[in-house]
């Protein structure tokens, strides 16, 4: 008697009185992009010309593929490589805008965030837009497809490392030709901190003859650093006639 009574009730779980069949529990949703953890990232002190790099982590959620179509980078921003990463694999490869990624794959965004140039406060973005069908199985055309777009932001505060006196640009002109003429310009490190200071081995703009630059340490340490610097710019009695700079 208790199995005759089990067979409808099954029956009737799987097959409403309506006839229609219960769904499955499956992800019909549009692929997405989704930031694993912060679409933000915060550098905090740093100061002018240094290194100021992030690599953003995404994966794709959803049931259709994604595809990343733009990533674009603000003026203080520049974008590095992009790789990504597919479920079944642990290997990043280097991925191309325009490619098609699979569901449940990882992406790895690196970006760079400038910070030669004060103001103090920086920041940088770069504006992800990414494409994917809505569903492959209607036969649509053109097909339907979702657009998404967000930002992927980098912030700094930047201080300057170290500071000339005069900190404006030296002037030498007018000089008559055939006469010399020095300029003295202090350096020194704005937590006193040492440093080096050293003549680059290639010059991309070439040194005019008859100017010379020297730069002298006060109280250097063994390795010749020094929180102050004495810079000696000069216009020998041999400089060309010319503007030169």
């Amino acid at each position: 008697m208790s199995l005759l009574f089990a067979l409808p009730l099954i029956s009737t779980m799987l097959f409403p009185a309506s006839g229609a069949r219960i769904p499955l529990a499956i992800d019909t949703e549009p692929g997405r992009l989704e930031v694993v953890g912060e679409a933000t990232h915060r550098f905090g002190d740093v100061f002018a010309g240094d290194e100021a790099a992030h690599a953003f982590t995404l994966r794709t959620v959803g049931a259709t593929p994604v595809t990343i179509v733009q990533a674009q980078p603000s003026v203080s921003t520049s974008l590095g490589e992009i790789e990504w990463q597919r479920p079944d694999s642990q290997r990043w490869a280097r991925y191309t805008l325009g490619e098609t990624i699979e569901p449940g794959s990882l992406v790895r965004l690196t970006a760079q965030l400038s910070t030669f140039v004060a103001p103090p406060s920086r920041r940088g973005r770069i504006i992800v837009v990414a494409e994917s069908p809505v569903d492959p199985a209607r036969m649509e055309d053109p097909p339907a497809v979702l657009t998404q777009r967000f930002d992927l932001v980098m912030l700094a505060t930047v201080s300057l490392f170290v500071r000339a006196t005069p900190s404006s640009m030296v002037a030498l002109d007018p000089l008559p030709h055939g006469s010399g003429h020095t300029e003295i310009v202090a350096i020194e490190s704005t937590t006193g901190q040492p440093f080096g200071l050293a003549e680059p081995l290639d010059h991309r703009i070439p040194m005019p003859p008859g100017l010379s630059v020297r730069c002298t340490p006060i109280a250097p340490d063994e390795r010749g650093w020094s929180s102050r610097w004495m810079l000696e710019f000069a216009v020998g009695a041999d400089t060309p006639p010319g503007r030169h700079g």
